[in-house]
């Protein structure tokens, strides 16, 4: 199995910034934001998963909507009620996949995990997911937590 390293402190801040536009804080945490969460895990070469990028629903609903614009008020609600939209985790995994450039793998690059032809979102519900556990608030939307595990 290949080894994947976390990325480094610095660029996850740097590359959502650059990505979004707007201000974005990514701030280290120990606290784990909630007990549902979504997960999308990565393969390297030989498709065995090496890492998983775990987002509790606060941070896939504002990730999510800070893509795409939608209004704060309706990643408030979406994020408390757990009723996330298919815009917004179909966004979500799209940082994913732009985020997951950060890692880095042994023996090749990583890349989505295809579960059963679908979107590779899945709930994952530890409610410590170990790894580097980050807080991040893109301006204007509810804090979130998200780990690389």
């Amino acid at each position: 199995m290949p080894a994947a390293t976390l990325p480094d402190a610095d660029a996850l801040p740097e590359m959502l910034a650059n990505l979004y536009g707007i201000d974005v804080t990514v701030l280290p945490t120990h606290r784990w934001g909630g007990t549902a969460t979504i997960s999308v895990d990565y393969v390297g070469p030989d498709k065995i998963v090496c890492v998983s990028i775990v987002a509790d629903l606060a941070a896939v609903a504002s990730l999510g909507a800070g893509m795409t614009g939608i209004p704060p008020e309706t990643v408030e609600e979406a994020g408390s009620s757990g009723n996330l939209s298919d815009t917004l985790v179909e966004n979500y995994a799209e940082i994913c996949n732009i985020l997951s450039t950060l890692l880095t793998v042994s023996e090749g690059s990583a890349e989505m995990k295809p579960v059963d032809g679908l979107l590779a979102v899945r709930p994952h519900r530890k409610t410590n997911a170990g790894g580097r556990a980050t807080s991040v608030v893109v301006a204007g939307y509810p804090k979130g937590t998200l780990v690389f595990h």
